[in-house]
């Protein structure tokens, strides 16, 4: 009995790291997309933007708020609570997420 509880634990992880492993290879086919959101929060300290963004079907991500990092070339204070942005963004990693560029 032992020795079948194991091996459909095994199989059930093997299942779930297939299926996480898709979805990561599903978002890495494309590394920038563009959506719209709404900024939630500016945090000055760290150069990120709290953003409610709409659901990304390049990356089947649904609609969330999560935090941004800012590209380099943009300012911080350009962004207010409650601005309504469309903008160009970059995964790099799994939980990296860079707004890249403001469009109008």
């Amino acid at each position: 009995m032992y020795s079948l509880t194991k091996h459909w634990a095994s199989l059930a992880l093997l299942v779930c790291s297939v299926s996480f492993s898709a979805q990561a290879v599903q978002m890495n086919k494309q590394k920038e997309v563009i959506t719209t959101g709404v900024v939630k929060s500016v945090l000055t300290q760290t150069k990120q933007l709290k953003i409610q963004h709409q659901m990304i079907p390049e990356w089947d991500m649904k609609a969330m708020q999560m935090k941004f990092n800012l590209a380099p070339n943009l300012d911080i204070k350009d962004f207010k609570q409650g601005q309504t942005i469309k903008f160009r963004m970059e995964h790099k990693n799994m939980m990296k997420f860079t707004v890249l560029e403001v469009l109008k």
